[in-house]
Order: structure tokens, then sequence, then C-alpha cells
């Protein structure tokens, strides 16, 4: 579908709120059949896919020109169109986003406060939550974008960091990846953008929710223990609350998850894979959710804990027993579960189109070989060695 598009002043000033949205006027929403709320996935000029969530189009905008779709000007220049237009599409899929959260370590091995430090604020791509760096990057369909988008801000951070008068010596600050650290719980939160129908905190609806998050922590979570290490405090310990199982959010129009800790964002696999089982589940479950409520109309079937492990007979029947695998010091309670997780993976609705990254996510957890806390080194070289790859192969292409 084509859509008209213009450069909004007013959202260009705002750009660190408005970035991510797509601002439409109420009549033009109507002749497209688009609600507030859902996304819309646009191409850019460099073959990727953005996602912009859907807002009622600014007072000063709508009233210059209704029939038209307005965002930022640096939205604008990124996106592949003709006659201003551009080709926008309102798939069903579960759109990914994230906001992993780091520790900056000066090079006194001290923690530098972000917040203190003024790296950023509570809204921009690279920002601070607390004293904890936070990354922001654009959601997008596909969890390759969102975590190259991560990859960006990574680097972003770093010339935010040297370019800093405030922190001393930016050369030897290092950027890590831990899930607990001197009295700080670091999060990896990751958000689905879900069915409408779902966003809903009041029963019965909010019975989707539930499930769907009891799903994620046994197909999601419980494999990132075995990720851990000795960087179990965060989950293990009774007086931090932060991070237990089952703990998620509802925000129009996504489901945060807010279960995994900070150690996923040692490594671009390991987010990879994250995000790409997160996904996979979730697809899943919304569209096994889906047929056993009639098309979402019959959510009081979602109550009961036994009802839902209808749809996953591997479930534990105790539902206490994926907490206690979660919340334990000890791995062995998780380790027992990974064999049947790993085995379902393969009946899940779309684990094809993530099988890539979840194959890889899977290694890491079978050979057990630690991974450096430094996110920048990983990162990096990550990146760099797929680059490498693809130069090669270009370079072998062009020999024949």
């Amino acid at each position: 579908m084509r859509v008209r598009i213009k450069v909004s002043d007013t959202m260009t000033v705002l750009a660190s709120t408005e970035e991510r949205h797509a601002r439409i006027p109420r009549t033009y929403r109507e002749h497209l059949h688009i609600q507030v709320g859902e996304y819309l996935h646009l191409k850019t000029k460099a073959g990727k896919t953005i996602s912009l969530l859907v807002q009622p189009a600014l007072f000063i905008d709508a009233e210059n020109y209704e029939l038209t779709m307005y965002v930022t000007r640096q939205t604008f220049a990124q996106l592949d169109m003709e006659e201003m237009a551009v080709e926008i599409d309102t798939v069903e899929g579960i759109t990914l986003g994230c906001d992993p959260e780091c520790i900056i370590m000066g090079a006194d091995n001290r923690v530098v406060s972000a917040c203190d430090k003024g790296i950023g604020s509570k809204t921009t791509d690279v920002g601070h939550d607390g004293m904890l760096l936070e990354f922001r990057p654009e959601p997008s369909l596909y969890e390759e974008e969102v975590v190259h988008n991560l990859y960006n801000l990574i680097l972003k951070a770093r010339d935010i960091i040297n370019d800093s008068h405030t922190i001393e010596n930016p050369n030897g600050v290092r950027l890590v990846a831990r899930s607990y650290y001197d009295k700080l719980s670091v999060g990896f939160h990751i958000h689905f953008g879900i069915p409408k129908e779902l966003i809903n905190t009041q029963v019965p609806t909010i019975f989707a929710a539930n499930q769907i998050v009891k799903a994620l922590d046994y197909y999601l979570a419980v494999p990132c223990v075995l990720l851990e290490g000795d960087d179990y405090v965060r989950r293990s310990a009774i007086h931090i609350p932060y991070g237990k199982p089952g703990e998620y959010r509802l925000e129009n129009p996504t489901l945060e998850y807010r279960v995994l800790g900070g150690h996923i964002l040692r490594h671009p696999t390991l987010a990879l894979g994250a995000l790409a089982i997160g996904a996979m589940v979730v697809e899943d479950a919304v569209s096994r959710i889906r047929v056993f409520t009639n098309d979402y109309k019959d959510f009081e079937k979602l109550q009961s804990h036994e009802e839902f492990r209808g749809l996953y007979p591997n479930l534990p029947k105790d539902p206490m027993d994926v907490c206690k695998a979660l919340c334990r010091k000890s791995q062995d309670l998780a380790r027992g579960y990974i064999v049947n997780i790993f085995k379902d993976y393969e009946f899940m609705l779309t684990h094809k189109t993530h099988a890539h990254n979840i194959t890889a996510f899977i290694e890491c957890i079978m050979s057990n070989r630690p991974i450096s806390d430094d996110i920048e080194i990983n990162w990096r070289t990550y990146y760099e060695q797929k680059q490498q790859g693809q130069m090669e192969i270009h370079q072998a292409s062009g020999q024949r």
C-alpha cells in the first residue's frame, strides 16, 4: 500500500521522542484502514526495514493537509520513496524491540554513573536509567536489524564517552555486560508488538499476556540462565524483586518482557538468539491462543495453567518449578529442562525463520565457552569479521 508522506517540522524539533512515530490524521487513517497503535513497516534506501508506531497527527500538521502521513526529517531522509509516497506494510508479524542496559566501568574499575555524567536522557537512543547506560535501538520485524541498530548505538556511546568533558580518562572506560554488579541490577528487556486485542490489563484479557509470559519464562529465560555463570545474583537474591519470573509490562502496543539479565548484551550472538527465541515463542503463543480462544473471544479459557499446558504439554505441571529454576543460584534445575525446550523449538510456528540465530545461541550454551563481559571488543570483532567475510565472498564472486 502506497502512502503520501511529508516532513513535520514540529516532530523534527521533538525528534528524540518522535523519530519512531508515524503521525497520521484521522481522516487519512480511516481511508487507509490503519489504527492508532499499529506498526507500519517501511523500506529504507539502504534496503532495511524500519518500524514506526502510528499516532494521531499533530494539530498544526493535520490543519495544513489531512491526507498525508507525517514523520521527522531524519526518518524522511532514510526512506525509499517515489513522488513523495512510500510503500508501507502492516503485516501482523511480531515487531521486536529492546532496551538493554550496561555498566560504564571507569579506568579505576569503579562504576561511572551515566546519569551523573549527563549521557543522554530517559528518552534518547543512547541514554541512561539511573547509573546505568541504556540503549534504545529502533524496532523491526527482524532480530538481525534490531541487533545491527543496537551495534550502531554501542559505537555512538563510545563517541559520546570520548567527547565527554565530565568523564576522566575516557579511553580507559569500558562498557560492561553484567546482570548484577555492586548493588546494580542490569536488565535486557525485550518489547513484543503483539495484536491489539491482547493489549489490555482488564480481566479476562490479561490472562493471555500472563500465559505468554509463562511461555517466555520457560522457553527463553531458562536457557538464558545457563549463560550466566557466576552472574546469578540478580535472579537469585531474595531482596531483589527486579527481573524475577513473570515480570512484564503492557504498554500499547507492546508487551515488555523484563526477566532477562544484562549478560545477554555480552555478544551479538546472544542478543540475536534471545530476540529470535522470544519472537518465535510469542509468534507461536499468539497463534495458538488465537485459535484456542476462538479469535480472541474467550479469554476465560486461559485462566487455568492446566488449560494452557494443553497448548504446551512440556510446560512443568507446577508453574513454581520454573520459578525455582530461574531463581536459584544453581543451574541444575534449568539444565534439566533444556532437552525438552530445544525439542519444542522445532515444532513452533516460525522456527525455520529464526533457526540460524537460535542454533548459534544453542551452540553457545552447549559449548560452555566463557564470553568476556567487554561489550565493545565482542561486538566490534563480530561485525568486523562479518564484514570481512562478506568482502571475501564478493571478491571471490568477482573472480569467476
